[in-house]
């Protein structure tokens, strides 16, 4: 008998679970261990596994009654009665909210659940979601992706053509199963029908994420074609319902035109090579993904080589541009920042969607783990070059040469340079290096809140990055107003793409829903933070220009009005720009503030808040606002560069003036006390997250920006390597995307790059 690890915890809900997973079988002996055990992997515990066998001849329920888990129900009644009578059972006995599909020989990744569950807990009118999956076959060998519609109107575009939604990826609410079950004679297509009878009533999605590995052994002509009849007999029957007789008979047409398309990439054994839209090119982060999750299906250790782990010694420092030659077949982007730091704040996410819309990418910042690991994760080439922020004379003469040396070496298309010090030594070496695109990502404006002899040598360094730039992207409008202020950038090489930010928000992570709730839940007991009490927080550095001198008097005044306030500090103090030793100790020591630290997953605090405090001097585009907002929590901040741009002053916040930490603790006391204009703030903000700072967005509007340089300068634009991003969604159609869907490079990009070539 094999016991699960969480059968314990499991049999406490096993009589009330939360979903259903339905899991019709019929002779998979050899596979149903390792979909069983993918099941059991599961982060989100609350389920039941609904094993309906029909009438299986060999090891099938054998294997199936091996795992001893209060929350798997096997039934069998020794007939065979075929798929969609089994779904329809499932669905009759299932005792959840929701119902999931699985087939025996699929392996769900472990987020799954959580993932789906989440953004319907969040759009609670979309009654269906589906997600990525990753085809293969034999023993874990990866074959491919397929391309994913992500919304209802992407993925009903064309009914009378398909749903490109994967079976076994669904789900949904099990109320709608119930009103809408299967149809017996829709044999081989029953997804396609079910979806086709209720496109025009119900909404549907999917997460763009792979979540399910779907095993497809091989392209059987027989069990193709019956599919295609079935749903074409279905399209015949609800288009004639309707009296579109030419729809019909299009139908037909295409279908037929399909089947034969079949038939002659099967028969002649090129069946992948003709039917590519059944295994795109997966990306290497998501087979690397696959083969933890496959060897953790089989009941293996995940093998070390496949994990990235974090190095136990330091990273030495080594110049690999020697190793990295130039791909003359894509138009290349340079990235560079000063911090490995600045990769995992400023481009995560960024550098794989450049590479999957067609760039070879590069990165280059000092060496670290974080650059290290965002190049395995994102799948583009990285170089460690020492930099440091502080002025060294001699240091930066050293980078400089190197960094000369690397850009002459790769010979980019495009050179994207963010930070001040990187800024400036990248930039030159591009310029030196004649660069034909050159980008300087201006962060923000450190010489704001310094004073004295620096100051002029802070404003010389940002002229220089801006002057060697032919584009100076600002992350905000009120920064870019700074800059031309000070002189330090022409009107007309200065812009802002789109409402501003470097990297948007990955709205999902931060969505509010039960599984932050739960996991704000184990933070409070995890810290010690008393049930019921009130608690603000602040996330970010610990230094004087972001505000902690004002922060932590304004926190004390609050004391007197609200004795169990708990301040929740996220972040490190620094020796850059510390703060008073004397406070820094009282901080330290005060029983009502928790200190915790630098944290690689900043999610689940938010979710712990009842509202985010930045009394900051100088922001470029606050990303901490983002989150806060993604999270659905109201902010209180000060009127400073680029949180103006982020915070809309008594729509999603309130704003004060900088330096003032008696009007920061007035603005707290009025949230505090009026907790139903904190959630209509905080709904508001997460609102104008998904309307304007979705990373998919930003992630466009910046590949808009190269193509527009690349075109400008008669360079060849990219061609689209693996899955392609889709058409740009409109306004009125993004909240209904999932949080953190990325869009992929499809027809737009398409008449985007005939645009910037100049062709009709």
């Amino acid at each position: 008998m094999l016991n699960s690890p969480s059968s314990t915890a499991g049999a406490m809900n096993a009589s009330s679970p939360l979903v259903s997973i339905g899991m019709p079988v019929w002779n998979c002996e050899k596979t149903i261990g390792a979909a069983i055990r993918s099941i059991l992997n599961q982060t989100h515990g609350n389920w039941e596994l609904l094993v309906i066998d029909d009438g299986s001849t060999d090891g099938t329920l054998r294997e199936a009654r091996r795992f001893v888990d209060s929350r798997i129900r096997v039934h069998a009644d020794g007939c065979q009665r075929g798929l969609v009578p089994r779904l329809n059972e499932a669905v009759k006995l299932s005792r959840g909210e929701y119902f999931a599909r699985m087939d025996g020989d699929d392996v769900s990744f472990p987020e799954r659940l959580e993932m789906q569950l989440t953004y319907l807990d969040w759009n609670p009118a979309v009654d269906l979601v589906g997600a990525g999956v990753i085809v293969f076959r034999g023993e874990g060998e990866v074959l491919g992706t397929r391309a994913l519609p992500l919304t209802h109107e992407e993925i009903c575009r064309r009914p009378q053509s398909g749903f490109h939604l994967a079976h076994p990826t669904w789900l949904g609410r099990t109320e709608w199963f119930r009103d809408h079950p299967y149809r017996s004679d829709a044999v081989r297509a029953e997804d396609q029908d079910l979806l086709l009878r209720t496109y025009r009533s119900s909404r549907f999605a999917a997460l763009p994420a792979v979540l399910l590995g779907y095993r497809e052994e091989s392209l059987r002509l027989e069990k193709i074609l019956r599919g295609r009849r079935s749903f074409l007999r279905s399209v015949v029957r609800e288009e004639c319902s309707h009296g579109r007789t030419l729809r019909a008979m299009a139908a037909i047409c295409e279908q037929v035109a399909k089947g034969l398309l079949d038939a002659i990439a099967i028969t002649t054994g090129l069946d992948y090579a003709i039917l590519r839209h059944r295994a795109l090119p997966a990306d290497p982060a998501i087979v690397q993904r696959w083969k933890r999750v496959w060897a953790a299906s089989q009941g293996q250790w995940v093998p070390k080589s496949i994990e990235v782990s974090r190095p136990t010694q330091p990273v030495e420092s080594k110049d690999t541009s020697e190793n990295l030659e130039p791909n003359a077949a894509q138009p290349s982007i340079l990235y560079a920042g000063t911090s490995p730091l600045s990769v995992q704040w400023f481009l995560r996410g960024q550098l794989g969607y450049m590479r999957e819309a067609g760039f070879d990418v590069t990165v280059v910042t000092a060496p670290g783990e974080g650059l290290e690991q965002a190049g395995l994760k994102e799948g583009v080439k990285t170089i460690a070059v020492p930099m440091v922020r502080s002025i060294s004379p001699r240091r930066d003469i050293v980078a400089l040469c190197r960094l000369w040396r690397i850009v002459r070496r790769l010979r980019p298309s495009i050179t994207n340079v963010g930070t001040p010090k990187a800024g400036l030594l990248a930039g030159i070496a591009a310029w030196l290096s004649r660069v034909p695109c050159r980008i300087y990502t201006l962060h923000g404006l450190r010489l704001e809140t310094i004073r004295g002899p620096m100051r002029p040598a802070l404003w010389l360094a940002e002229w220089i990055a801006c002057h060697t730039a032919h584009r100076v992207i600002c992350v905000s409008e009120s920064l870019r107003q700074k800059a031309l202020a000070l002189r330090l950038v022409a009107p007309e090489r200065a812009v802002v793409l789109g409402a501003g930010s470097c990297n948007g928000v990955d709205e999902a992570r931060y969505a509010p829903g039960p599984c932050a709730s739960r996991r704000a839940r184990e933070l409070r007991l995890r810290l010690g933070i008393p049930d019921g009490v009130p608690v603000v927080g602040y996330v970010g550095r610990l230094t004087r220009d972001k505000g902690i001198p004002e922060l932590a008097r304004a926190y004390y005044n609050l004391r007197h009005s609200f004795p169990d306030l708990h301040l929740l500090l996220v972040g490190d103090f620094e020796k850059g720009d510390p703060i008073d030793p004397v406070l820094r100790r009282s901080i330290e020591t005060h029983p009502g503030i928790s200190l915790a630290g630098m944290v690689h997953d900043v999610s689940p605090y938010y979710h712990l808040l009842d509202l985010l405090l930045l009394p900051t001097l100088r922001e470029g585009f606050s990303n901490v606002v983002l989150e806060a907002h993604a999270a659905g929590k109201p902010v209180v901040a000060t009127r400073a560069t680029g949180v103006v741009n982020a915070v809309i002053d008594g729509e999603n916040g309130i704003l004060v003036p900088v330096g003032d930490s008696m009007a920061l603790s007035e603005a707290v006391t009025c949230l505090l006390r009026d907790p139903a204009l904190a959630a209509r703030m905080g709904s508001a903000g997460r609102r104008r997250v998904l309307l304007h700072f979705r990373q998919q967005d930003v992630w466009n509007s910046l590949l808009r920006e190269y193509m527009g340089l690349l075109g400008a300068n008669g360079l060849p634009v990219p061609q689209v390597v693996g899955n392609a991003p889709a058409d740009i969604p409109q306004e009125h159609e993004q909240e209904e995307i999932l949080a953190g869907a990325p869009l992929k490079p499809g027809r737009w990009l398409a008449r985007l790059r005939r645009t910037a070539v100049g062709a009709p």
